[in-house]
C-alpha cells in the first residue's frame, strides 16, 4: 500500500516535468525503491563524492540535525547512519528517495531529450565531470526502462572503489597538527566506523555472490527441467510399449490357459478309457466264467436220456408260467417302484421268449399230443423250486435301499468353466466332468458359476451328476463370443452363422454340428465362437418359431448378449479403480467373490453368516458391506446393517451372481471411495 507522503511526493514530481512520460518514469523509480533494501555502501560513496554544501542542504532537506565544525570534515558516517534510522519510516525513505533525484538531476542533462542510448555514450564525460558514484546513482534512478542500464548498473556496482574526499584527507592532516588528542578520539570513532563499513560492504559483496549462486541454481533449474520434460516422454513411450507388452502377455496367459485346460481334459479323458478299459475286462473275464460254466452245464444236459429231458423241459415251462405269474402279481399291486416294475417286464418278456423257444424244442422232438400233468411228487418239486424264487425275490427287494434308510448322497462343490460348446465343471475333490450345451442352457450356467454336483451310477455302471446353480457367473469374462444370428447356406453346401448385428461377423459351422443338428438356410440361432477361434458351434436353433413364446426367447436371449458384449467392452476400460479400499460379503463362500473383488484392487473380508460377530470388527473400519441374502441368516443381515448404519458404511444387496457384484462395485465406486478417503 502506497502512503500518503509517497502520494503526496508522486504529485509533486508529476509537477515538476512538463513531459508526461518522465514525470511517470520517476514515479515508478520511486515505487521501484520504495520496495528495495537501503543501500548503504552506494550512499555513503556518493556522499564522499559531494561537495560540503550539497550534503549541508540535503540533510536540511532530510530534517536530519548534523553539528559541523569547520575545522572537521563533514561526519559522512554519521550522517549515514541517521539516515539509516530515518528510512524505517515510508514517508523519510520517500523524502529520501526524492531528495536524491534532486542531486543527479544535473547529471541527466537536457531531462526532455533524455535516452539510455545518449546516456550510456556520455558515460566517460559524465563520470570526469559529476564522479563515477553521480554517475552510478544516475542509472539508479534512471526513469527509462532499459536492460542495457541496468546490465551496466550490476557492472558498475561490483567495479567501482569506494570513494575518498580530498578535503577530507586535507582536513585530517591539519586536525592532527592542531588538537592530536581529539584527532585520537575520532581517529578511534573513526576506525570503529570504517570497521562496519567494511564489514557491511563485505555483507553486501556476499550478497552479490548469492544472487550470482542463485541465477547460476535457477540456469540449473530451467535445465533440469527441460530434461525432466524428456524424460517424462519418454518415460510415456515407455510405459506405452510397457503396456503393450502385459497386452501381449496377457494374450500368451490366455492360449496357455487354454492349453492346460485341453491338457486337462485329456488326461481326464485317459482316465476316463483306463477305467472303461478295466472295467470291460473284468466283465470279459465274467462273461468268460460264466460262458464256462453254462457250456458245462450244458455238456451234463446232454448227458441225460430224452425221456428226462423232455420231462426236465415240462417242468422248466410250469415253473416259468409260475414265476410269470408272481411278476404279474407284484405289477398288479403297484407296489413296486418305476425302476423295478421295468425289470420285471423285462423279465416275464424273457420268460415268455424261453417258453415259446422250450416249446419248439418239444414240437421237434416225437412227444404226445397231450401233456401229461405231473404227479404230486413233481408239483411238489415245482412248488418248492417257485417258493425258493419267490423268497429270493422278496429277500431282492428287502436289500434294495428305499428313500428312508438310503444314505445321503455326497455332495461336492465346484466351478464351471466355459468353452465354445458346452463346458466343464472343476470339482472340489480335483473331479472334472463336461457338461453338454444342451445342459449348459438348461440350467442356465455362465462362466466360473459356483455349482453343487451330485453324482450317482446309473445301470450301465458309468456315473451321473445332478447339477445345482448356487452363485451365477458372468460370461463377460467367459473365453468366447455369444452372437444372435441366423444360418446362411452358401456354395458347395457349405453353412455358415451370421451375426444378426454385424453381416461382417461371419463364421463356418463345425462340421459335427451339421451332421447332429441338421441346420436349414435362413434358421435363426445362437452360436458361440471361441476368442481367436475360426469356427461358429451351433448353441441352439429355433426351427419355425411361432410367434409367442419362441420369438419372446430370442427377444430375451439377444438383450443379454448385448448386455454381455457391451460388459466385455467394459472389460478394458477398467482399472484397480477401488485400490486401498477394504470391503465385507457377509454370506456364500469366500472364493465365490474373491477373484471378483481382487480385480477391482480392494481387499476382502468375509463371513458365512453362521458367526456375524467375528466380521463386525472389520466391518466397522470398512469401506462397503454387500449381503447375499439368499445365503445369510436374518440376524446376520440385521447385526451387519445396524453396525453399518452406525458407522456411515454404505451397504448393498447382491443378487445372485459375480456379474451383479461387479455392476454394484463399479456403479458404486465414488461413494465406496469417499467413504476410504473419509475414514482415512
Amino acid at each position: 500500500m502506497v502512503g500518503k507522503a509517497v502520494l503526496k511526493i508522486l504529485s509533486m514530481l508529476s509537477g515538476e516535468f512538463e513531459s508526461k512520460v518522465l514525470a511517470d518514469g520517476f514515479k515508478r523509480v520511486l515505487i521501484k525503491q520504495m520496495g528495495r533494501p537501503f543501500p548503504s555502501r552506494q550512499l555513503s560513496n556518493l556522499l564522499r563524492e559531494m561537495p560540503v554544501q550539497k550534503k549541508r542542504s540535503f540533510s536540511l532537506f532530510m530534517n536530519i540535525p548534523i553539528r559541523q565544525n569547520t575545522n572537521h570534515p563533514f561526519p559522512d558516517d554519521k550522517f549515514v547512519t541517521l539516515v539509516r534510522v530515518k528510512m524505517k519510516s515510508q514517508s523519510d525513505k520517500a523524502k529520501f528517495i526524492q531528495g536524491m533525484i534532486n542531486i543527479v538531476i544535473d547529471i541527466y542533462g537536457d531531462i526532455e531529450q533524455l535516452s539510455a542510448s545518449n546516456y550510456l555514450l556520455n558515460e566517460e564525460e559524465k563520470t570526469k565531470e559529476f564522479g563515477p558514484w553521480h554517475y552510478y546513482w544516475g542509472l539508479r534512478l534512471f526513469p527509462i526502462e532499459s536492460d542495457a542500464i541496468e546490465k551496466r548498473l550490476t557492472d558498475l556496482e561490483a567495479l567501482l572503489p569506494d570513494a575518498s574526499s580530498h578535503d577530507e584527507k586535507i582536513h585530517d592532516i591539519n586536525v592532527i597538527r592542531i588538537n592530536p588528542n581529539q584527532w585520537t578520539k575520532e581517529s578511534k570513532e573513526n576506525s570503529l566506523v570504517s570497521k562496519e563499513r567494511e564489514l557491511r560492504q563485505k555483507a553486501e559483496q556476499e550478497a552479490a555472490r548469492l544472487k550470482s549462486q542463485v541465477r547460476l541454481l535457477e540456469k540449473n533449474n530451467d535445465r533440469l527441467r527441460q530434461e525432466k520434460e524428456v524424460l517424462f516422454v519418454e518415460k510415456n513411450q515407455r510405459d506405452k510399449k510397457l503396456k503393450d507388452t502385459e497386452e501381449l502377455l496377457g494374450l500368451e496367459r490366455k492360449k496357455t490357459h487354454s492349453l492346460e485346460r485341453v491338457k486337462i481334459e485329456l488326461q481326464y479323458e485317459i482316465k476316463k478309457l483306463e477305467r472303461s478299459v478295466k472295467h470291460l475286462v473284468e466283465n470279459e473275464k465274467k462273461l468268460l466264467k460264466k460262458f464256462e460254466e453254462e457250456m458245462k452245464a450244458l455238456r451234463e444236459e446232454m448227458s441225460v436220456p430224452d425221456l428226462q429231458m423232455t420231462d426236465m423241459v415240462e417242468k422248466l415251462i410250469v415253473a416259468l408260467n409260475i414265476d410269470v405269474d408272481t411278476y404279474f402279481a407284484q405289477l398288479r399291486s403297484g407296489q413296486a417302484s418305476r425302476q423295478d416294475q421295468a425289470i420285471f417286464r423285462k423279465k416275464v418278456k424273457d420268460y415268455f421268449d424261453l417258453i415259446e423257444s422250450l416249446e419248439a424244442y418239444l414240437s421237434l422232438v416225437a412227444v404226445p399230443a397231450l401233456i401229461p400233468l405231473p404227479d404230486e411228487t413233481a408239483l411238489e418239486t415245482v412248488q418248492s423250486e417257485t417258493i425258493d424264487s419267490q423268497n429270493e425275490f422278496q429277500q431282492h427287494l428287502k436289500e434294495r435301499p428305499t428313500v428312508e434308510n438310503q444314505e445321503t448322497p455326497e455332495r461336492f462343490l465346484g466351478t464351471f468353466y466355459r468353452k465354445d460348446h458346452g463346458g466343464y465343471i472343476a470339482c472340489e475333490n480335483n473331479e472334472i466332468f463336461n457338461i453338454t450345451e444342451s445342459m449348459v442352457n438348461s440350467i442356465g450356467l455362465e462362466h466360473e458359476a459356483e455349482v453343487e454336483c451330485e453324482p450317482f451310477r446309473r445301470g450301465d455302471g458309468s456315473t451321473q451328476y445332478n447339477i445345482r446353480l448356487l452363485f451365477q457367473g458372468d460370461d463377460a469374462y467367459a473365453p468366447i463370443t455369444r452372437y444372435m444370428g441366423y444360418v446362411e447356406l452358401r456354395e458347395h453346401f457349405s453353412y455358415y452363422c451370421v451375426d444378426i448385428n454385424n453381416s461382417n461377423n461371419r463364421f463356418p459351422i463345425y462340421e459335427k454340428d451339421v451332421e447332429i443338428q441338421q441346420p436349414k438356410d435362413g434358421d435363426p440361432c445362437l452360436f458361440n465362437v471361441a476368442i481367436d477361434g475360426e469356427y461358429a458351434r451351433l448353441s441352439k436353433i429355433y426351427k419355425q418359431p411361432s410367434v409367442g413364446s419362441a420369438s419372446k426367447d430370442l427377444k430375451v436371449k439377444e438383450k443379454s448378449i448385448r448386455t454381455t458384449t457391451s460388459r466385455k467392452n467394459e472389460l478394458t476400460k477398467q482399472e484397480a479403480f477401488l485400490q486401498g479400499c477394504k470391503i465385507v460379503i457377509v454370506g456364500g463362500l469366500e472364493k465365490w467373490f474373491e477373484t471378483v473383488v481382487k480385480e477391482t484392487g480392494a481387499e476382502l473380508y468375509h463371513e458365512n453368516g453362521d458367526r456375524p460377530e467375528r466380521i463386525h470388527p472389520k466391518l466397522r473400519r470398512a469401506d462397503a458391506l454387500f449381503l447375499l441374502q439368499t445365503a445369510t441368516s436374518h440376524d446376520a443381515t440385521w447385526s451387519c446393517i445396524e453396525i453399518a448404519k452406525e458407522y456411515n458404511v454404505p451397504h448393498f444387496k447382491i443378487e445372485g451372481s459375480k456379474s451383479n457384484l461387479r455392476k454394484l462395485l463399479w456403479d458404486n465406486r465414488d461413494k465406496i471411495r469417499n467413504e476410504a478417503i473419509r475414514s482415512a
